[in-house]
């Protein structure tokens, strides 16, 4: 293959996988950007779900010493209206037997005071119950809110090994990209390089670098020497045929005031 020719496939193949390691680059970056997104959804899910859980492992004790104490208390109100209606219908009983108007009139009093504390009695029984049943819908709540928080977390968790999954595939991607990268640039630089000594560019100007710029007919130009970069003001160029032969030499311009 010609030197120009072999150059321009040289640099083409470190174009493409320049510009292949900079899409790696771009897909690396978003599936980052992804996974930072998913991890940050993951976390608050997680956060949420904790403290939700927390609380509901508080409201779970208060609600079992609430019950406990509720339940020692109506079990007490409960023996307590067992001792009023024995004692109701005892005197019922003799209210039956009496043959006194006065002293039945007595026992119908002291019957309506039992059965009026008797109904005080059972409402505080209903109000007990009721509390344990507003605390267990309370805790219902707190423990359907905790299954929430705990199947939206369930349902990220997938998102996010995607995620992790997608961006470790384009960390390999990236790294196999600036290793193909590197290796087509190690390769074009160090033919360039070959063909700048062949053509009798001196060692001084390679050492600073040389630029290239290849034709269409595969005619090289090769730039040293220029002020600030290869091809920068007062450099020097040799033009080299497609065959690798010199056909145009023109050496550096010293500017005023390099040394």
């Amino acid at each position: 293959m010609l030197p120009g020719k072999r150059l321009d496939v040289l640099m083409k193949t470190m174009n493409k996988s320049r510009q292949v390691k900079k899409d790696a680059y771009k897909e690396l970056k978003e599936a980052g950007n992804k996974l930072v997104t998913a991890r940050d959804s993951l976390n608050q899910a997680w956060y949420l779900e904790q403290g939700e859980y927390e609380k509901y492992l508080d409201d779970k004790e208060s609600f079992k010493r609430m019950r406990s104490l509720c339940g020692c208390n109506v079990k007490f109100i409960e023996g307590v209206l067992d001792n009023l209606l024995e004692m109701i219908e005892r005197l019922q009983e003799k209210l039956q037997k009496s043959e006194s108007r006065h002293l039945s009139s007595t026992l119908r009093i002291q019957i309506r005071e039992y059965e009026e504390e008797y109904s005080c009695y059972d409402q505080d029984i209903c109000h007990h119950n009721n509390m344990i049943i507003a605390a267990q819908a309370e805790l219902d709540k707190v423990l359907h809110t905790l299954r929430d928080y705990r199947g939206k977390r369930k349902e990220l968790k997938p998102i996010f090994d995607s995620a992790k999954e997608k961006r470790d595939d384009a960390q390999v991607e990236h790294k196999s990209a600036v290793l193909d990268y590197s290796n087509s640039a190690r390769k074009f630089a160090t033919y360039r390089n070959y063909l700048a000594e062949k053509i009798g560019i001196p060692s001084r100007y390679r050492r600073s670098g040389v630029f290239v710029e290849i034709r269409s007919d595969y005619s090289v130009m090769f730039y040293f020497g220029g002020k600030g970069g290869p091809k920068g003001e007062g450099c020097g160029y040799y033009v080299m045929n497609k065959k690798g032969k010199v056909i145009y030499r023109q050496r550096p311009v010293k500017l005023t005031g390099q040394g």
